[in-house]
């Protein structure tokens, strides 16, 4: 693959937008944009365990995938799941003893790689609502093309087009793997490239994300 249809190269993300704090409501909140893809992060708690979760010594979280007026399905179950388990990776759960964290992801326009979307949108939410992290994470989503190439942050378009659509969240502070999922039948070789391609890609996450944290906290220091 030489030029996307987008004129993209196969190794360029979209152009992104992280923005904290899109919801007043929540104690936590974030949109996260690649491309046309749109999804919105709210972030409840730590609040007190109903009765059921009080016999853990770490807090409990929950992810909701929502998709507007459209019906969900098994998609966002799976999205949910794969959410959850990486949030609880990341959280300092101890710190929060017998307390819920409830997280909701609001998928406001598809246009591919929207779990990779969602993950990021989940993350910076939780760092706006001040819960203790472990360490970052960036999810960057990588379609595998019948001609043998591979494309980061597909399109809806690409992505119906891909043999397998592979959605990695890293983590920062060591590039280790928090999760991997394939959506599609592949080789292991094309699935550890496509996993070395989203952990690279992943730096640029980084530095987008601290940047909008850096922003907002001289923003909050200007109002003191």
């Amino acid at each position: 693959m030489a030029t996307r249809k987008d004129g993209r190269t196969a190794e360029q993300l979209r152009a992104m937008i992280c923005e904290l704090k899109p919801l007043n409501q929540a104690d936590g909140s974030a949109r996260f944009q690649f491309g046309s893809t749109q999804v919105i992060s709210g972030v409840f708690g730590p609040r007190e365990g109903r009765a059921s979760n009080r016999d853990s010594d770490e807090s409990t979280i929950t992810v909701t995938w929502n998709r507007g007026a459209r019906m969900s399905g098994p998609r966002e179950k799976e999205y949910e799941g794969i959410i959850r388990k990486t949030l609880e990776a990341l959280v300092v759960r101890a710190q929060d003893p017998l307390c819920v964290i409830d997280v909701t992801v609001q998928e406001m326009l598809e246009g591919g790689s929207s779990l990779a979307a969602g993950l990021n949108a989940a993350v910076v939410g939780l760092v706006e609502a001040g819960v203790a992290l472990h360490s970052l994470c960036a999810a960057v989503a990588v379609a595998l093309l019948p001609d043998g190439s591979a494309a980061l942050d597909p399109d809806s378009e690409e992505e119906a087009g891909a043999e397998a659509v592979v959605t990695v969240a890293v983590r920062a502070s060591d590039n280790a793997i928090l999760a991997c999922t394939c959506d599609g039948a592949v080789s292991e070789v094309r699935l550890l490239g496509a996993v070395q391609a989203a952990t690279d890609a992943s730096k640029t996450i980084f530095t987008l994300v601290r940047m909008a944290l850096e922003q907002r906290l001289e923003t909050e220091q200007r109002c003191w």
